[in-house]
Formats: C-alpha cells, structure tokens, sequence
C-alpha cells in the first residue's frame, strides 16, 4: 500500500481513484456506470501497492453518494485505511452492484460527442511536465479510432501507440505509424490475454485538450497483435481520461513490441 498521510485523501492515488469515480456518478447511477467503475477498478489498479487504497475510496465515494447504505465494517476500513483482504473487496463490489438507483446524482454534464470516426489517426502533444519520463521521451504518442462508447454521448474507442515517425510522415503514409508502434497493453485478462483497446472518455472537452491532438489522416491497418483478447463489452473497457492520459499510460507500465 502507499504512503499514506494522517487524512484518507493525502496519497496521489486516493486522489486519482475519487476524481475518476466522481466524474463517472456525475454521469448518473446505473448499473452500467457501477460496472464501469468495477472494471476500471480491477484493471488498472490491481498492483498490491494500489488495490486496497483504490477500493477504500471506491467505498468512501459511493457511502458520501448516499447510493449505499455501508456496514460499519466498511465506515471503520475508511477511517483506519486498513489494507482490504479479497472478501472485504468482494462485498464492496456486492455493495455497488446493489445500490439505491433513486438517489439523484449531484450533476449531469452535457452529452458529449466526438467529431472522430473510425480509422481515424490523432497524434497527442504530450505535456511538457510529462517529456522525460523514458516511455514518453523522443516518441510521438497516437491514438487510431476504432469504435465508439455511446453513454451519454459517443466516445472514441481506441488503440493507444507509440511511434518513431513524425507527425509529417505519418501524414503521407498513415499505415508505418500502425504497422510499426508499440501499443500498450491497458488490461490484463489473466489466461485470456490482454486488452488493447480503451475508451478514450471525456465530459467535457476544453480547447486546450483539444489543441493537443492533430490529426493525422484515415487508415485501415490495424496492431498485429498475438496476445490481445478483444473486449466484447463497451462498459468494460479501460478508459483513459483526456485531462489524464498520460498518468493512465504510465499507470499501465506495458507495451507490446513489434
């Protein structure tokens, strides 16, 4: 588990684990916003150092929601951040999928909805805070459209790579960028492989997010990829957070390359 401060919310993970669940409620509450908050969970936060931390706030976020009514046991998790065993998450996870659907959320964004199509190629301007970590550094990020997310909106669902070439020469020729990157793995399916294709989600798209993807033309290539096991339900999917791709590419720390 993290180093955590004397208050539930002094750890970067607690942080990103209530942002992330409070901007999916925001949604609304239904059972697929719940199962999109559990897949998420399960995927992207299953190192032992994160897994309890992520489902303690998991449980603090849906208590002060009102859309449960939380034993004590899990009051008292909260409170001594004690590290969670497998049943203890279980029954949080029991707890979501069984909560009070009449509570209205504390707001709703406008629908959202992509000008992307599939086959569509965007290269992302990594942020200058994020340049030198070694993943980042003297690659260009891209993102090939592949499908769409419709919940409140339509959303992209995508293949995230890495690639040598330049954004010029990705123009002209839009199939090196896909025939050559190196794609990140964003979910382990155990037995089953792993998954490569995320939703790339979004309430709200500012101009500044925006600006940082360039289109770079439509391709019909696709990954060749051995160990991908495709990911049959939308609501499943790993998502990146437009304001946070690149702490959701780190966080997965694995790439497939060619």
């Amino acid at each position: 588990m993290g180093t955590w401060g004397r208050r539930l919310y002094q750890n970067d993970i607690a942080l990103d684990v209530k942002s992330r669940i409070n901007d999916i409620l925001d949604l609304g509450v239904n059972p697929a916003v719940i199962e999109q908050i559990i897949a998420m969970l399960n995927v992207e936060y299953d190192d032992d150092d994160d897994r309890s931390i992520a489902w303690i706030v998991a449980a603090d976020c849906i208590l002060k929601r009102g859309i449960i009514d939380g034993p004590a046991l899990y009051r008292k998790v909260i409170v001594d951040q004690n590290e969670l065993s497998k049943d203890e998450i279980e029954a949080i996870i029991q707890m979501m999928r069984t909560p009070n659907l009449q509570k209205k959320p504390r707001r709703i964004h406008n629908n959202y909805r992509t000008d992307w199509n599939i086959g569509d190629l965007y290269i992302y301007d990594i942020r200058p805070e994020y340049r030198d970590e070694s993943v980042f550094s003297g690659w260009n990020i891209g993102f090939l459209c592949v499908d769409f997310y419709a919940y409140r909106g339509k959303h992209p669902i995508v293949y995230a790579f890495r690639t040598k070439y330049s954004q010029q020469e990705i123009r002209v020729n839009p199939d090196i960028a896909v025939m050559d990157g190196d794609f990140w793995k964003v979910g382990n399916w155990g037995i089953k492989g792993y998954a490569y294709q995320a939703t790339l989600w979004t309430e709200k798209e500012s101009e500044t997010i925006k600006m940082r993807f360039h289109y770079c033309g439509k391709t019909n290539a696709r990954p060749r990829i051995d160990d991908e096991f495709v990911v049959q339900d939308a609501a499943s999917l790993p998502s990146f957070h437009r304001d946070a791709i690149e702490s959701g590419l780190l966080r997965t720390k694995r790439l497939m390359i060619l």
